[in-house]
């Protein structure tokens, strides 16, 4: 027994049906038997990534394999999409500053552009994102290089810590403190993959 109004796309208000006060005119439908929810975020993707067969994010990530992806995942009702650390700049970025200047009619993209892992940590090995990480050896070189990322400003950071059962190179806690402590600096959040 309940209502809502959306206003040029967007719920508006939400109530018991006998509080509700339609705006003059407004297109009425019954959506008894059926669930109305507000969009769904995705915490962690990674768009044009691959071509459903292969993953090569060099090769693949592409405007028009961005889009395909935005869109996909506004069809299965996710509005917001944070892409986790195997982005290609500038393209990325130049994507999410023409989605901010506007409203978007395909997912919103947030993005951690480029991830940190470490040299023959998970996921630079072969056959998953080599060349996309940065890989940092030292502490310093990681603080440098988040630096770097800060220019850009990401949405979030991430950084491949874990070393996937034994099969790779775990990244350090001083390189991953480094990382989080730039990133901090710069008000930026930081997420692990663990």
């Amino acid at each position: 027994d309940s209502a809502l109004v959306a206003t040029d796309g967007r719920i508006t208000w939400v109530g018991p049906k006998s509080e509700l006060k339609a705006p003059a005119g407004a297109a009425v439908q019954d959506l008894t038997g059926k669930f109305v929810m507000p969009g769904l975020i995705d915490l962690h993707t990674h768009v044009s990534n691959s071509d459903v067969v292969m993953q090569d994010p060099v090769r693949f990530f592409t405007r028009e394999g961005v889009t395909r992806d935005l869109q996909l995942y506004a069809s299965y009702g996710a509005t917001s999409v944070v892409s986790q650390g195997t982005d290609q700049k500038p393209l990325v970025y130049e994507i999410r500053e023409e989605q901010r200047k506007g409203r978007p009619n395909v997912a919103r993209l947030f993005t951690a552009g480029r991830g940190f892992t470490v040299k023959e940590g998970f996921p630079t090995n072969k056959g998953n994102v080599p060349g996309i990480p940065y890989e940092p050896s030292t502490p310093q070189e990681a603080a440098a290089q988040m630096e770097e990322l800060a220019a850009e400003k990401p949405d979030v950071v991430k950084i491949w810590v874990d070393d996937r059962f034994g099969d790779f190179k775990k990244t350090p806690i001083d390189i991953s403190k480094a990382i989080i402590d730039v990133a901090h600096k710069h008000g930026i959040k930081v997420v692990a993959h663990v």
